[in-house]
């Protein structure tokens, strides 16, 4: 009896269980994090030692598991301005010249989730504003997408870009913009995180995943010092979500687990590798197969090529692990289908008619048409 009495009891509640037979219970007893019983089979784990809960008509629900989330980015968006309720380049202006005069001549600033779509003038703004918010201070601002960069000149400085840097391969650079692979370009200048930073922002990030009901998460895109910070938490018994990471695309992390094969365990699982075919729409680095709309003769930009999707791919398979490839436009989306070998079905995919982007851009009015529809 000791051995199963349960460390948890909740009565007088509505238990979602998403179990056919019983989908709706009023008592559930647990132990070990894990369920024992529910309804009246729990009494007979009921002991001395059980916590008592009477949820007076309250609603439970399974643990939520997000498919998408960056963990680090969260936890950063914490500490960084918060752009998401800005509504004009101007407004995101005077919020970072606050903050340079509360910050230190040449130390970051940094930002997240503008969108010039929610602007008057639906148009990217250029570096002069954030200058002249911030003249000794490089600034970096990530669109809400993140798939592209607003900087200011000081930044621009720092990386060496001017009217003549040519695109990176999979990027472009707009005055003051600076989309997909091009972000690099000055986001390598950024002091990388150190170690105990790392581990703080993937606990504030998981904190906050736990207190809004999500138990477990996917973390789309890592690097071997987030798995570190990942170990170290759970050795503390810090972690209160289970986490299914997924490698930031090829590189030594990739390669070693190529060599050792799939990591699954209680609350940690390495089983999976994120690519990117291309950027997003909202940022114009969608790769389409007619061009924008409202931008003529772009149609977006591949980050990956065919070749390289379907390589990874076969590698990935022939090893144990999952390939998840970020694809928007349908350009993309068909050279990820021919890699992933759907030749069939890519090619009968025709384009995707897109009426307007949400300011989460994550979203579309509009849908991918089939000829059999």
């Amino acid at each position: 009896m000791g051995a199963q009495t349960a460390d948890l009891a909740i009565t007088g509640a509505r238990i979602y269980t998403l179990n056919p037979r019983t989908p709706l219970v009023s008592a559930i007893a647990v132990k070990d994090g894990k369920v024992l019983a529910v309804d009246d089979r729990i009494e007979q784990y009921l002991g001395a030692s059980t916590r008592r809960i009477d949820a007076k008509g309250a609603t439970i629900i399974p643990g939520l598991i997000d498919s998408h989330v960056h963990m680090r980015s969260l936890g950063d968006s914490l500490e960084i301005l918060d752009l998401r309720v800005a509504r004009s380049a101007e407004e995101i202006a005077g919020l970072v010249h606050q903050a340079a005069r509360r910050a230190k001549p040449g130390e970051w600033i940094r930002g997240r989730s503008w969108d010039q779509t929610t602007f008057p003038s639906r148009q990217f703004p250029n570096a002069d504003l954030l200058t002249e918010a911030a003249p000794d201070n490089p600034v970096y601002l990530t669109r809400v997408d993140g798939h592209a960069a607003w900087v200011n000149r000081k930044a621009l400085e720092i990386a060496d870009i001017n009217s003549s840097t040519p695109d990176p391969p999979g990027g472009k650079i707009l005055p003051g913009i600076l989309i997909d692979r091009a972000q690099a370009l000055v986001s390598r200048h950024i002091p990388a995180d150190p170690p105990d930073q790392i581990l703080k922002r993937l606990s504030r990030a998981a904190a906050e995943c736990a207190r809004l009901g999500l138990t477990s998460v996917h973390d789309a895109g890592i690097a071997a010092a987030d798995l570190a910070a990942y170990r170290k938490l759970i050795a503390e018994h810090k972690l209160p979500v289970r986490v299914c990471a997924m490698i930031g695309g090829e590189g030594e992390l990739w390669r070693e687990y190529l060599r050792r094969g799939p990591e699954i365990g209680d609350r940690l699982t390495v089983r999976s590798i994120k690519l990117m075919s291309d950027g997003a729409l909202g940022s114009r680095g969608a790769a389409m197969l007619a061009p924008y709309s409202d931008d003529p003769g772009n149609t977006g930009l591949l980050i990956l090529q065919k070749s390289d999707i379907e390589r990874v791919a076969r590698d990935a398979v022939a090893h144990g692990f999952h390939v998840n490839t970020h694809a928007i436009g349908d350009r993309a989306n068909r050279a990820v289908l021919e890699a992933y070998g759907w030749h069939d079905l890519a090619a009968r995919a025709e384009p995707i008619f897109l009426d307007e982007t949400n300011e989460d851009d994550h979203t579309y009015r509009g849908r991918l048409f089939w000829p059999s529809d």
